[in-house]
């Protein structure tokens, strides 16, 4: 039976990283996870490849921004913690994605995508850097760079676009770029995530208008939350929605969460239709605030 792995960022002490949502039977189970992963903030992008499953942790509470970026590794039979990988370059690491034997992170806070030789599913320490939208050496977080997907081979980007102003409301000229070509692919996006392929269409999210696209076309509007989080499953899309910050009581929309501001959304998935209808909503307020990832896996009745 397929289950969808939620991972939860910005999480309060002591509440769950990750969970597992059970579509058909509606029920919702909270991964408990090792001490050592306690002191983290929690967990965002999801990947997974054969017999492990990667997550990008938060940083440590007691460290800075500037902290290492860290990616468990955890066993897709039963997600237990396999390896915490202490990473060389990146840092705040977003999302991940696993292929062949590379793991590819987006280093947020670098303004960068990261390439991790794997080798028997663990990151190796030979990390080196793929592309970045700054040319003159300046690592730092510019562009708010957020998410990764292959198309037809090519290795594409989500970012924000540079902010006009002290905070990430301003930024609102989001892009997907393509990192081989350097096309930009899709731009005046109003806070892109979650980019993937479906059927060779590319998907993502943009969350302050809480929608979701496939292949250029507006599947649905005016979900729950700031839109973050994506995964196919039985035929019908999911997307994450969490609490985020209001930018304009009139119009509804919903800010980035690390700005300042009236706190505003649910934090839920829901199920999509292929015609753009809502057809459930999966209520996960009791469990956290901010949902990052979602991530559909098998063998459900392992955990």
């Amino acid at each position: 039976m397929a289950c969808i792995l939620v991972s939860f960022c910005n999480v309060a002490p002591g509440a769950p990283m990750l969970g597992l949502l059970d579509s058909a039977l509606g029920t919702f189970r909270a991964i408990e996870l090792p001490s050592a992963l306690g002191d983290y903030y929690g967990i965002t992008g999801l990947s997974q490849q054969g017999g492990f499953i990667y997550a990008g942790v938060q940083g440590r509470r007691n460290e800075g921004a500037d902290s290492p970026a860290h990616i468990a590794v955890l066993s897709t039979h039963d997600l237990t913690l396999r390896h915490l990988y202490s990473c060389r370059l990146a840092q705040s690491i977003h999302s991940v994605l696993a292929a062949h034997d590379s793991l590819w992170a987006v280093s947020t806070g670098t303004d960068e995508v990261i390439q991790i030789h794997l080798d028997q599913g663990l990151p190796q320490d030979d990390e080196r850097v793929v592309w970045s939208p700054t040319t003159d050496g300046h690592r730092a977080d510019i562009h708010h760079l957020n998410s990764i997907a292959f198309l037809g081979g090519d290795l594409l980007v989500s970012g924000f676009g540079k902010k006009a102003g002290a905070l990430w409301s301003t930024a609102n000229d989001g892009f997907i770029k393509n990192t081989v070509s350097a096309e930009t692919l899709v731009s005046g996006i109003d806070h892109p995530h979650s980019l993937m392929t479906i059927a060779g269409s590319l998907a993502y999210c943009e969350s302050r208008t809480r929608s979701v696209y496939v292949n250029g076309r507006q599947v649905i509007r005016g979900l729950p939350g700031y839109v973050r989080g994506l995964c196919l499953l039985d035929g019908d899309l999911f997307a994450g929605g969490g609490v985020g910050r209001r930018v304009s009581i009139s119009t509804g929309l919903v800010n980035n969460r690390d700005d300042p501001g009236e706190l505003a959304g649910q934090c839920a998935v829901v199920r999509i239709s292929p015609d753009g209808a809502m057809k459930r909503l999966f209520d996960l307020g009791a469990f956290g605030a901010e949902i990052y990832d979602l991530l559909a896996i098998d063998g459900a009745n392992d955990y």
